[in-house]
C-alpha cells in the first residue's frame, strides 16, 4: 500500500512527497512521455542548482529540464495556481544553471504551459499542443546558437533574483 503522502515520480520511479504542485509535475511528466513521445531519460528531475551570490552559498533545485542529446534545452517550473507569477524565477534558472543560458524556459499547472524564450524572457505560446514533440525540440535546438554566458555583473543580478524568488517557494526543501 503506497503512503497517502507519497506519489511515485513518473519518469524517475521514485517515492515523492505529494506536497506543493507535485501532482501537477507528475500530470505534465506523464504528458510529456505519453502524448509527447519523449523518453524518460530526456526529463531529468529536481536538477540541483548551487552558486554564490553575494558572498553566500546557495542550492536549490529546478523542477526539470528537458534535454536534447544530454544537453538542457528547456527549463521547467510545475506550480499550483497563476503560471505567470512563475515566469521570471524559471527564466532565471534556465539563464544561471550552466554556463550558457539554455534557449527556453516553461512553467506548468500540469495540464497548461506558459512557454518562454529563457533569453529575451518573452512568452513564445501558452498552448500544451503546440510544445515541441522530442524530434521538433531536437530540430529548434539544433537552429538555434548556443546563447554567450552571462557577464559576471549580471550573471551576479541574475542569481540574487533566482534566490529572491526560489525562498519564496512555500514546499522549498532545502
Amino acid at each position: 500500500m503506497q503512503d497517502a503522502f507519497m506519489l511515485t515520480d513518473y519518469c524517475t520511479g521514485n517515492a515523492v512527497p505529494n506536497r506543493g504542485s507535485e501532482a501537477n509535475r507528475q500530470s505534465f511528466e506523464k504528458i510529456l512521455v505519453d502524448a509527447k513521445g519523449y523518453a524518460r531519460d530526456q526529463i531529468r528531475i529536481d536538477v540541483p542548482i548551487e552558486f554564490t551570490v553575494h558572498g553566500e552559498a546557495y542550492a536549490s533545485h529546478i523542477d526539470m529540464v528537458i534535454t536534447v542529446d544530454g544537453k538542457s534545452a528547456v527549463a521547467v517550473k510545475c506550480c499550483a495556481g497563476a503560471m505567470d507569477s512563475w515566469d521570471r524565477e524559471i527564466v532565471t534558472a534556465a539563464r544561471i544553471l550552466e554556463e550558457r543560458p539554455m534557449p527556453w524556459a516553461l512553467v506548468t499547472d500540469g495540464s497548461r504551459i506558459l512557454f518562454l524564450d529563457a533569453v529575451t524572457g518573452q512568452v513564445l505560446h501558452r498552448d500544451l499542443n503546440a510544445f515541441f514533440t522530442p524530434e521538433e525540440l531536437k530540430t529548434a535546438f539544433s537552429k538555434r546558437p548556443p546563447a554567450d554566458p552571462l557577464p559576471p555583473d549580471r550573471l551576479e543580478k541574475m542569481r540574487l533574483i533566482y534566490r529572491t524568488y526560489d525562498t519564496m517557494n512555500v514546499n522549498r526543501v532545502f
